[in-house]
């Protein structure tokens, strides 16, 4: 596979709720270890476009490759699984488990998924569980959420489920994640977590990020590009800086605005 290849390809995807457009003809390329930012007003279409792209939603019309490979009208465990993970804007974790072993039952090829190893290779699964152990515990250690390790996710603030659910999706090892607003309802210190990660992540095991955020200060510190989604269209693309003197992104989003929350 050339590198120069995008790492995802949408093309010409459409998707319409109850005879009107949620997605719009939408097109774009995500280059391998990019950071990509998602911007626009709420209602834009950007979680209807996430959800087409990993699977919870299927597209009407278009196409959408990830590593060359058609995902349309696949699974979000069958696209997980090529290394497409995705976190969520109101988290999803295990409420009566601990934080600890959340992220265990992430781990790829989790022993207890398969019940005959558990007699056939006893020493086999216990080596594996004790890899899965340190893993989980390394990833705690980089989120800043290694003294919850033994506390029950449901007690975790809104902001500390955002990072697990993020440190889960991270546990499966992906090549691409989709990050749905992760800055939302986190304190200052909590989201500079997220994007010191992020940042770790994609300099050193080149992981491709795109995430949906609406601090513009944000996009401007993180990303390398940015896409502008407005009433179900992608209207531009580019560099941050680009992007913020872009005639057609002031006019239907930015207006006065330039920093801040948008």
């Amino acid at each position: 596979m050339t590198t120069d290849m995008p790492i995802l390809r949408v093309a010409g995807i459409s998707k319409a709720f109850s005879g009107r457009w949620a997605v719009s003809n939408v097109n774009f390329d995500i280059q391998r270890g990019s950071v990509t930012a998602l911007i626009g007003p709420n209602g834009a279409g950007k979680t209807t476009l996430f959800d087409l792209i990993t699977g919870h939603s299927r597209a009407d019309e278009g196409k959408i490759l990830f590593n060359q490979q058609s995902i349309v009208g696949l699974p979000p465990h069958r696209i997980a699984r090529l290394g497409l993970a995705r976190s969520f804007q109101f988290p999803r974790v295990f409420s009566g488990m601990t934080v600890l072993e959340n992220l265990m039952v992430a781990c790829p090829e989790q022993p207890g998924e398969h019940l005959a190893s558990l007699f056939i290779t006893p020493r086999s699964v216990s080596d594996r569980e004790a890899i899965g152990r340190a893993a989980a515990e390394e990833m705690l250690e980089k989120l800043r959420l290694e003294k919850k390790a033994d506390h029950y996710a449901g007690t975790l603030s809104a902001g500390q489920k955002k990072l697990l659910n993020l440190a889960q999706v991270l546990m499966t090892e992906p090549s691409m994640v989709l990050l749905d607003e992760p800055m939302s309802g986190m304190n200052e210190g909590l989201r500079s977590t997220i994007f010191e990660t992020i940042i770790s992540l994609q300099g050193r095991s080149k992981t491709t990020f795109l995430f949906i955020e609406h601090d513009i200060e944000a996009v401007m510190t993180y990303a390398h590009h940015v896409l502008v989604m407005v009433e179900a269209c992608v209207i531009a693309s580019g560099t941050p800086e680009a992007i913020t003197s872009d005639p057609r992104v002031i006019d239907a989003y930015m207006g006065d605005l330039q920093f801040g929350s948008l």
